[in-house]
This record gives C-alpha cells, sequence and structure tokens, in this order.
C-alpha cells in the first residue's frame, strides 16, 4: 500500500512538472509573437520614414540623415531616382546623405549636382556631401570642376570641400592659404563669416588662421566675426589679446570693445578697469558694470561710483555674488 501511495506521488509530480513546463514554453511563445507583432512594423516604418511624404519634412530629414549612415545601398537607389521629385530642403539632405557613400555612381551624382548650378545651396550641400570623407578619388573629381564664373561663397565651400577630402596636411594647407588670404581681401560680409567660422571648426591652431584673425579684429564690425575672434584668440593667443588693451581703446568700436569686456575674465588684460570705464561713459553704463561684476565685483561697485551709476540699479546687480576673476 506504501508503494502504491509513493508511486502515485511520483506520477502527480512528473505530471505537474510537464504542465508547468509546457505553460512556460507557451507564454514565451506569446510574448514573442506579440513582440513581433508590436516591433516588426515600428522598426521597418521608422527605419523608412524618410519616404513617407505625409511626414514632416525635419522628421524626414532626420530619419535619411541616420539611416544613410548605414550605407544601405536601397537608400542610395531611392536618392538618386527620387530626387528632382523632393522639395528643396529634402534634396540637400539627400546630397548631403549621398555622401555616405564610396561608390562612383553616388559621387558623380553629386559632381552632377554641382555642375548644373540650379542653385547655390544645392551645390554647397553636395559639396558637403563629397567631402564627407577623405578619398583621392573624391580630390580629382572636385578638381575637375569648372570654376568660372562661380561666386566668392561658393569658392570658400569648394575650397573647405578639398581641404576636408585631401589626407596629407601638406596638400590641405594649399587651401587652407586660399582661404586665410582671400579672408584678408574681404571686408564683412556673409563670405568672411564662412571663412572664420570655418577655420576656427576644422583648424583652430592654425597658425595663419590667428593672423587672420588679427587682421579682422580691428576692421570688422560684424558681431559673430569680432566675438569669434576675440574667444579663440583668447584661448590659443592669450599673451597677444592680453596687451590689446590701448588698441582696443583707441578703436572706438564698440562691438570689439564689448566683446573685449565679455570675455576679459578668460584672460585677465593688462589696465582692463580703463576698457571698462571707457565703455561705460562711451556706449553703455549698465552693461559696462554687469559685466564687470562677472570678473570683480569690488572693482564693479568702484566703477559704478566712479561714474555715479544709479545706486538702486547697482544694489539689484550686486545681489548676485561672483566669483573674483581678475584684479
Amino acid at each position: 500500500m506504501k508503494n502504491k501511495i509513493i508511486l502515485l506521488l511520483s506520477i502527480l509530480l512528473i505530471l505537474s512538472g510537464s504542465f508547468g513546463l509546457y505553460w512556460v514554453k507557451r507564454s514565451i511563445q506569446k510574448n514573442n509573437q506579440t513582440a513581433v507583432k508590436t516591433f516588426d512594423p515600428l522598426l521597418k516604418s521608422e527605419s523608412e520614414l524618410y519616404k513617407d511624404v505625409r511626414r514632416e519634412t525635419n522628421e524626414r530629414v532626420s530619419s535619411l540623415v541616420r539611416e544613410s549612415k548605414k550605407k544601405i545601398p536601397a537608400i542610395r537607389d531611392w536618392i538618386m531616382s527620387n530626387f528632382d521629385k523632393e522639395n528643396a530642403v529634402l534634396k540637400e539632405a539627400m546630397l548631403l546623405a549621398l555622401g555616405n557613400y564610396k561608390d562612383k555612381e553616388a559621387l558623380n551624382f553629386l559632381i552632377s549636382k554641382i555642375e548644373q548650378r540650379e542653385s547655390e545651396e544645392l551645390s554647397f550641400a553636395a559639396l558637403k556631401g563629397i567631402s564627407a570623407h577623405e578619398d583621392v578619388l573624391r580630390v580629382l573629381l572636385l578638381q575637375k570642376i569648372n570654376l568660372s564664373k562661380r561666386s566668392d561663397l561658393f569658392l570658400i565651400h569648394y575650397h573647405f570641400s578639398l581641404f576636408k577630402t585631401k589626407s596629407y596636411f601638406t596638400d590641405k594647407k594649399k587651401d587652407l592659404h586660399w582661404l586665410v588670404e582671400k579672408g584678408k581681401s574681404l571686408n564683412d560680409s556673409k563670405e568672411l563669416e564662412a571663412i572664420v567660422m570655418g577655420l576656427s571648426q576644422h583648424v583652430p591652431n592654425f597658425e595663419k588662421f590667428h593672423e587672420l584673425l588679427k587682421n579682422v579684429l580691428y576692421k570688422s564690425k560684424n558681431e559673430i566675426i569680432v566675438n569669434r575672434a576675440v574667444i579663440h584668440l583668447s584661448v590659443y593667443d592669450s599673451g597677444w589679446l592680453k596687451v590689446q588693451t590701448k588698441n582696443i581703446i583707441s578703436s572706438d568700436n564698440e562691438v570689439l570693445m564689448r566683446e573685449f569686456l565679455a570675455r576679459s575674465g578668460a584672460f585677465c588684460p593688462l589696465d582692463i578697469w580703463k576698457v571698462f570705464k571707457v565703455y561705460a561713459k562711451k556706449f553703455d553704463s549698465e552693461r559696462a558694470i554687469r559685466m564687470a561684476m562677472r570678473v570683480n565685483m569690488n572693482k564693479g561697485e568702484e566703477l559704478a561710483k566712479d561714474i555715479s551709476f544709479d545706486e538702486l540699479k547697482l544694489s539689484e546687480i550686486m545681489k548676485v555674488k561672483t566669483t573674483t576673476l581678475c584684479f
């Protein structure tokens, strides 16, 4: 009788274990099926969102730029087949995306869009696309482009593209020197702005670029150019910028003086408080006091009293405590 009970219990345990195993497997299968049904269509739609004309242009652009980095041939083919059907913004993104591909067909397509001269914006996008990688073939294709009757802005973008596609710095320097010399010949303009911002990004420590910045510092009144020149020189040639106080004052350039003071806490120029005083009297006393307070609160307070600055405004400004940067 005892043996029968033991046998019965054993059979029950085996059956319950088998059922438990079957239930677990069944649950896993159901979960997997659910995951496939909910995940795969979403994944597909996200990866091909750039094709969906019903979506916002910025969403399509983001999708195209992201997916093209995977270098999927189907995306390259879609770009070349549908280019003429899309709006201007997406066309630019398509040219940028095409730059991720290294085959001749993709590169020739980019070159064709530069040579067609449909618009400068598309030409610039194609130049950026073709300069996505250092590659001898890309250099050769760029060098074959007809540059006659091209705008200065196009030539600037062109030389930046050549610079980025070349592999050796000795070759790159030819384009850098062209850009620097071109910059020296330009007055305030979007062309000069493009050179200054581009060189600061690609070759921040290039000495010839620093010479250009020193050249434009005193002749430019473009806020973007002057701001970039002051910030860049305060990092890469602070010794030179530190002794420019007299020249800054005599320039009588409000933009230059303001940017110089705004950055002064980073490199503590000689006789900086003279510049603060001149700026306060000639241009904007409140702005001068606020900038001075960020450099040295005690000196800022002295300056405020020296120019008879409004006491109520001064007390309000002084509520914000700052760390002393210069003396």
